[in-house]
């Protein structure tokens, strides 16, 4: 409540409003491409096993490719850091690597992570690339909160009629501009006053509370006690940070 902003809720203007044929929406999140020049930049943090064989952008690439084959998914999300410093065209690497879910013809959508402004682009730039795709759902979101992207998408019934769920997208930014707190930055107190009068004041027109899911790129501090008391599958490498 103490992040709630005066007066009522504001509802902001969702970017999207996609209908759940059966009650159903299959997403594919996608995350942490770092990619960059294709062909030509050779994977990273391979294990010794996995670096006996070629790799590059374009395993990504042609990994994303076949998941979208095999899962079939109704929306594709990208969760940052989908672009690497080591770019030398940022525009060029997100061409690229979109024109896999452009082909495929679905509605997709990307937030950025803390790497996707280090090449030749800032945040603002790599978001007007990102939006201007086909089949992008992305958009820069209010200008008056932190980031870009910031923005939501109403699932709709069958009907098409009846909202059923939301979907909710953060900036989490880059990097701390604090000198006193090092790291990796945060959702900050003005994106979660927007998310509250945002689900807020849509809880007040449908007149209860509908389920919905969050997509950023920097993981909170909750994901710290998941790790210390749940099984996972695959390699923690990283900390959580924020």
């Amino acid at each position: 409540e103490k992040f709630r902003a005066r007066g009522a809720p504001v509802l902001g203007e969702a970017t999207a409003t996609l209908p759940m044929v059966g009650g159903k929406m299959r997403i594919l999140q996608f995350a942490d491409m770092h990619f960059e020049q294709g062909s030509t930049t050779n994977c990273a943090d391979l294990d010794a096993a996995q670096s006996k064989f070629p790799c590059s952008d374009l395993n990504t690439t042609a990994f994303l490719e076949a998941l979208l084959e095999s899962e079939k998914p109704d929306l594709v999300v990208f969760t940052g850091d989908n672009i690497d410093g080591g770019s030398t065209n940022a525009t060029a690497s997100m061409l690229q690597w979109s024109e896999v879910v452009v082909r495929y013809g679905k509605p997709w959508i990307a937030v950025e992570g803390n790497h996707d402004q280090q090449a030749d682009l800032d945040r603002k730039q790599v978001m007007d690339v990102l939006r201007s795709r086909p089949g992008s759902l992305s958009k820069l979101g209010p200008s008056d909160i932190h980031g870009y992207g910031n923005t939501y998408i109403r699932l709709t019934d069958s009907t098409n009629t009846t909202d059923a769920m939301y979907l909710y997208f953060f900036d989490s930014g880059d990097y701390s501009k604090y000198s006193t707190v090092s790291g990796y930055d945060w959702i900050w107190n003005d994106q979660i006053a927007w998310y509250l009068n945002t689900s807020l004041g849509l809880a007040d027109r449908n007149k209860k509370v509908l389920p919905a899911v969050g997509f950023f790129h920097i993981p909170i501090m909750p994901y710290n006690d998941m790790l210390a008391t749940t099984k996972i599958v695959g390699k923690h490498q990283e900390p959580v940070s924020c």
